[in-house]
């Protein structure tokens, strides 16, 4: 049953995917979420109305299935569309708008971990051109730490205490 506030002037209750993303966004808005949020939710969920049936009611986990499969997007795209349409759903029951969320039937996007990507030798140069002469110690760690493989362009190892292994951020 959808409440009386979304149904205005006695019409009749939202039943289509665009009126309930609309409704969606402007309350994210009004939430004060971050505006990058609200873009990248309204885009994905603009992207999600216009692949699957205006029926708001007829959609199923089949059907969000599909759409986030059918896309061959990045892996973060997958999951952030996905993020998005779980929160459009538990927004939509929390609304009383729908009373089942297929989001509950959706296996989570997967997520892929990446390998550090190594400094190249123009840009390990280039750093170690910036550590003064004179600190013979910070010369002698970095050049090490890029000789063995364990620099990468964010990050340096090290040992703590009890030698648990940490990643350093170099800014």
């Amino acid at each position: 049953m959808c409440p009386s506030y979304l149904t205005p002037r006695g019409e009749t209750p939202m039943t289509t995917v665009v009126e309930a993303i609309d409704l969606f966004v402007a309350t994210l808005r009004g939430r004060h979420a971050p505006p990058n949020t609200i873009k990248a939710y309204a885009s994905d969920l603009r992207r999600f109305a216009g692949a699957v049936p205006a029926d708001l009611v007829a959609l199923d986990a089949a059907t969000i299935r599909a759409f986030l499969d059918g896309n061959a997007t990045s892996a973060a795209t997958r999951r952030r569309r996905y993020a998005a349409l779980c929160s459009f759903y538990r927004w939509l029951v929390g609304q009383e708008i729908v009373d089942v969320n297929p989001m509950d039937r959706v296996d989570r996007v997967a997520t892929v971990s990446r390998l550090p990507r190594p400094l190249d030798a123009d840009a390990a140069a280039r750093l170690l051109a910036v550590i003064p002469p004179v600190a013979t110690r910070d010369r002698a760690l970095f050049t090490l730490l890029y000789a063995r493989g364990g620099l990468d362009a964010h990050h340096a190892p090290a040992l703590g205490a009890g030698a648990p292994r940490w990643a350093v951020p170099l800014r």
